[in-house]
């Protein structure tokens, strides 16, 4: 299916930056991390204020081809407004979604590390101490995704919604994404 405008959606630690990846990759659409927009670096930075994450996301609009994803809701309205399909991760439980965060940190901080030499890799106790704080906050995003706000943010929007309550799921769609 030719699209050009995806919007990817999900509990953290659902997949929704590897698929946004992959399909930005089959279809040569630029790819957008909502939660760089969110916050200043992404992940746990200072919030934004509105009026930046309203110009943000109007360059993302006026760009006119796009793969959004991101877990915000409320400001991302244009976007789910303005897209040709929706992705709903909805496949992954809350145990495998904190896994799959985990992970994450834990492959962080590794490569992090091994920038490092000598004895700095070892007397980063602030970094290290500033990054597990970050991920003993997000472990709890992965239980607490608004479900119901999402579905009333869909109600009305007439993009095309997919649905994927398994990996088979995801498979499947992207298989249907045309390449560029």
């Amino acid at each position: 299916m030719p699209v050009e405008r995806i919007f990817v959606t999900g509990v953290s630690g659902s997949g929704k930056s590897t698929l946004a990846r992959q399909i930005g990759e089959l279809t040569a659409l630029p790819v957008y991390d909502l939660d760089s927009i969110a916050r200043e670096g992404g992940g746990r930075g200072t919030e934004t204020s509105d009026a930046q994450r309203i110009v943000q996301v109007s360059r993302i609009l006026e760009s006119g081809r796009w793969v959004a994803e991101g877990v915000h809701l409320g400001w991302t309205r244009p976007l789910l407004q303005a897209a040709d399909i929706v992705v709903w991760l909805d496949h992954v439980s809350s145990k495998q979604s904190g896994g799959r965060v985990l992970r994450r940190f834990v492959t962080g901080a590794v490569a992090e590390a091994r920038m490092r030499r000598g004895r700095e890799r070892f007397l980063r106790f602030g970094d290290y101490a500033r990054r597990l704080r970050e991920l003993l906050v997000s472990l709890p995003d992965t239980r607490g995704f608004p479900q119901q706000d999402l579905v009333k943010q869909l109600d009305g929007i007439s993009a095309n919604i997919v649905r994927c309550r398994s990996q088979a799921d995801v498979e499947h769609f992207l298989k249907t994404v045309q390449p560029a």
